[in-house]
């Protein structure tokens, strides 16, 4: 017993005995290791130079409570204090944190503190990420029959299609067949080849197709593109109006048409008589890249058909849809994608450019969805939002598709930052599988980092499963990795969104949250206030979260040593 009926210590033994409680771990016995101080401080009728050993050892503590409780003792006994107590209080303060060393000064003079250890970051070597090979996509298939039903590879639909149209002799009824009489709509791709080779064979059943083609509102508009295409070279078939060859097959594996390709192609029809099929014509429109010669818009223009015409302003004048991720305000609420553009007056264009789904509908084929939008990245990651969800798979189902979206062509927005941040809330053994796209969008320099933040910080905020934790260590990870500063602009967008207002409540993700920040923007030396967390830093109190937000702040707020 430290006090008790016939108990009397020396001021130097009860500092020896409060500096054994501080270093406890339990919280109790520390409490009553600053209580018994109090007590000695009281009853103590000459200095406290006996206790300034004590007192040092309080601020050792881990606690910011207890050293800040410490403090306020050592302040308010600052004149029981000869010139060595007070000496030995104002050197052991140099451990303190510079707003609790602060307050010292008035009765102990500034407090020098201690130098913090030299940062030990080294962002590592960023990944590199091989772009997919740019070669010539492969001659249209002539084994029609054999391979209508095994389309899978993502060029063979499309070679199968051109081969249908450019080689009458490879139209032969396939031995394997199904009764496409019992199906009221063809969904599959699989069920359009089929009917396309039984109805160049002739036979009467396959050319009941009218009807057959599920309506827009039915299934996944990147998944009705294709079909549709299938549905218009029947159609052509029926009236026997088939061009000699498609407009839309791509030239290269990057999922392009070459430009000056398709001019030759329209030549070609113009030569022959040959009247597009609208949608084959709006494909190959999709397909042509964002760069292209003067010299072929110069060739384009001397077209002298309506196609031609179509063409010409498409080059010099290539719609640009206006994209954005709708959010409620009510938690568990999903985002919806927007897509917003003036009508071009190609129906298959203006079916795609335009809001997706606000849920999934049925879709196959996702993965040569991409070949339908290659120049228009941020429209493709627009039609990829709503199977985010409800799917088993989880957002991460979607990573070798948004991965691909790094390679396209077109701008980036909300769309793709939503993708990308989102795959940072994987957990699991999917999530360094889903870190990926997210340094591979730092290599292509396809990452809309500020943007990716805030949507981000909207899926934290108002998504179930989307936990703090899990992108806190994603994020640390592709820090460590060498994408340091994009992972600060990310937090920069992430934390005016993600924080707590002055109504609500603050919870310990928070505060990690602005640790992180705070250790990343050392990583990156970031400038530049933060409003929202100069507000948090500027509260009174000093709870984790406004300690946390002060440090990052004072760190933001320092003037750029390069100025």
């Amino acid at each position: 017993m430290l006090r008790g009926p016939g108990v009397t210590l020396s001021g130097e033994e009860v500092g020896e005995a409060v500096t054994a409680l501080l270093f406890r771990p339990e919280s109790k016995l520390v409490r009553a290791g600053l209580t018994l101080l109090d007590r000695a401080a009281r009853d103590a009728a000459g200095d406290l130079d006996d206790l300034a050993p004590a007192l040092a050892s309080a601020f050792l503590c881990e606690s910011y409570e207890v050293r800040e409780r410490a403090v306020r003792w050592a302040v308010k006994h600052a004149r029981r204090l000869s010139a060595v107590g007070a000496e030995t209080v104002r050197e052991a303060a140099a451990v303190l944190p510079p707003d609790l060393a602060a307050r010292l000064t008035p009765g102990y003079g500034a407090v020098e503190i201690e130098a913090a250890p030299a940062d030990a970051f080294e962002p590592g070597e960023p990944p590199k990420f091989d772009a997919p090979a740019r070669r010539p996509v492969r001659p249209a298939m002539e084994a029609l029959a054999g391979t209508f039903n095994r389309l899978d590879h993502e060029f063979a639909f499309e070679r199968w299609l051109d081969g249908f149209v450019r080689h009458p002799h490879a139209r032969r009824a396939p031995a394997d067949v199904t009764d496409l009489r019992l199906v009221g709509e063809w969904l599959r791709l699989e069920q359009w080849t089929e009917v396309l080779l039984r109805a160049a064979a002739g036979e009467a059943v396959a050319l009941t197709a009218e009807g057959r083609l599920p309506g827009p509102g039915q299934i996944a508009p990147l998944h009705f593109a294709l079909l549709r295409r299938c549905a218009e070279v029947h159609a052509a078939l029926v009236e026997g109006a088939l061009p000699p060859y498609l407009l839309a097959t791509p030239t290269c594996t990057s999922g392009h048409l070459d430009t000056a390709e398709l001019v030759a192609r329209l030549e070609g029809y113009e030569r022959d008589g040959v009247r597009p099929l609208p949608d084959d014509l709006g494909q190959a429109l999709l397909r042509l890249p964002r760069t292209v010669d003067p010299d072929e818009v110069a060739r384009a223009g001397r077209l002298t058909s309506e196609a031609g015409a179509t063409l010409t302003r498409w080059l010099t004048h290539r719609p640009e849809p206006v994209t954005g991720v709708e959010w409620s305000a009510t938690p568990g609420v999903r985002p919806l994608a927007r897509v917003r553009h003036e009508p071009t007056g190609i129906a298959f264009v203006d079916t795609l450019f335009r809001d997706p789904p606000s849920r999934r509908w049925v879709s196959y084929y996702q993965s040569v969805w991409w070949l339908v939008l290659p120049s228009d990245r941020e429209v493709m990651a627009m039609h990829l939002v709503p199977y985010l969800y409800d799917d088993w798979r989880g957002p991460g189902g979607l990573q070798p598709e948004i991965s691909r979206l790094c390679h396209q062509e077109g701008p980036v927005g909300e769309g793709m930052a939503l993708l990308l941040g989102i795959l940072l809330g994987e957990e699991g053994w999917a999530a360094e599988r889903c870190r990926e796209p997210l340094l591979r969008a730092v290599a292509t320099g396809s990452l809309p980092a500020v943007e990716c933040g805030r949507q981000l910080g909207r899926c934290l905020r108002l998504l179930d499963g989307v936990r703090p934790a899990v992108v806190v260590r994603a994020l640390d990870e592709c820090a460590r990795r060498g994408a340091h500063q994009e992972v600060w602009q990310i937090m920069s967008g992430l934390l005016p969104v993600h924080l707590p207002g002055p109504s609500e409540r603050a919870t310990s993700a928070h505060t990690r949250m602005l640790e992180f920040a705070a250790e990343v923007a050392g990583w990156a030396g970031a400038r530049g206030v933060i409003p929202e967390v100069a507000a948090i830093a500027a509260r009174t109190g000093s709870s984790g979260l406004v300690r946390a937000a002060r440090r990052l702040h004072e760190q933001l707020a320092q003037e750029d040593a390069c100025r």
